[in-house]
């Protein structure tokens, strides 16, 4: 079976957790926030090879930022901690990959053509010509070290085609048996197509009240539920006339109970009376109803397939990881990352 390089990475990015979920391509992607300027350090040493603090930098901007929009000082700096350690380890990783693409029996010539589609690419991304040199200028890249880039990147998803993905193989049986013993994966609840009017407890309880009131009045006098919803609704779906989509039983939590019980008493096409909760007083209209069910062996093949094969890819990744870190010199030199907590063999 064939494994495309967006498998790749997803099984790379579980495999180092969410914090630098594209840490892979992030190592040599020209970095939306420039590097701190400062003294340029060598933070680690593989093979022949090294990886430089404004590298690490490159991959780490990004996600301080985000941390900063969301997370107090002290919170960013224990989540920066364990962020760099992570993505020193992918840099050290994508290092021991590289030098495995210029062992002797690989032929890693990459066609011009193949290159030249991928630099097609990033020059969409841009207004004018101009514009991509300007963006290459400011990141400090010529477009012959992009090139280089791209041929790198190129090179290891076809050693990864041949090292790793050309030795996964699912078996029927294997799917078979996990279907049988994760039937619970594959129950599909009782849904409902919802759509809701709310009026909020405003400017006070017995006037929402009455607003309901009439609401109600005028869909039992044949008003349109959806209408009326874009009309009167204090609902967050109210401009697309109340339309919560398809609803399973526990969607909205405790607080919305009473209004996903009567959501779910009713038959298509129907309508429900008044339902106070906390936050006003809810009217409700279902137009599809489907109850619950397990999926078939058949149906649910493709996910199966798809977790098993990601499951047994991951093991042989880090089985092959391994050995490349048993075969060549690694030395880990930054500061914050100190080589006696920094453990190569952690999955």
């Amino acid at each position: 079976m064939n494994v495309s390089s967006k498998n790749w990475y997803t099984v790379v990015c579980n495999r180092a957790g969410a914090v630098l979920a594209v840490v892979l391509l992030a190592a040599w992607l020209p970095a939306q926030v420039p590097p701190p300027s400062g003294r340029v350090s060598t933070v680690a040493k593989v093979g022949n090879d090294t990886i430089t603090s404004i590298e690490l930098d490159r991959v780490l901007a990004p996600y301080q930022q985000q941390l900063a929009e969301r997370l107090p000082p002290e919170e960013v700096a224990r989540e920066m901690a364990r962020a760099r350690r992570d993505a020193l380890k992918q840099l050290i990783d994508r290092k021991l990959l590289m030098a495995a693409t210029k062992e002797k029996d690989q032929d890693m010539t990459m066609p011009e053509i193949e290159i030249e589609k991928k630099l097609d690419e990033y020059r969409a991304r841009y207004a004018t010509p101009e514009d991509f040199q300007a963006y290459l200028d400011k990141e400090g890249l010529t477009k012959d070290e992009l090139r280089t880039m791209i041929s790198d990147d190129l090179k290891l998803k076809i050693l990864f085609q041949d090292k790793i993905a050309r030795r996964v193989t699912v078996l029927p049986g294997e799917l078979h048996d996990y279907y049988k013993l994760h039937l619970d994966e594959f129950t599909q609840p009782a849904q409902v197509h919802m759509y809701q009017i709310l009026i909020k407890n405003k400017p006070d309880n017995k006037t929402a009240l009455l607003r309901a009131r009439e609401v109600l009045k005028e869909l039992k006098a044949g008003g349109n539920f959806q209408q009326l919803a874009r009309q009167y609704s204090d609902d967050p779906k109210r401009t697309q006339g109340g339309d919560w989509g398809l609803v399973s039983e526990g969607f909205f939590g405790e607080d919305m109970a009473p209004v996903e019980q009567a959501a779910f008493k009713l038959h298509p096409g129907e309508f429900s009376g008044i339902v106070p909760t906390r936050y006003g007083f809810h009217l409700v209209y279902i137009d599809r109803k489907r109850a619950g069910r397990v999926l078939t062996e058949a149906e649910a093949y493709d996910d199966i397939h798809a977790k098993l094969f990601n499951q047994k890819m991951t093991a042989v990744y880090e089985e092959y990881l391994q050995h490349l870190r048993d075969k060549y010199y690694v030395e880990v030199l930054d500061q914050q990352a100190p080589a006696a907590d920094f453990s190569l063999s952690d999955p």
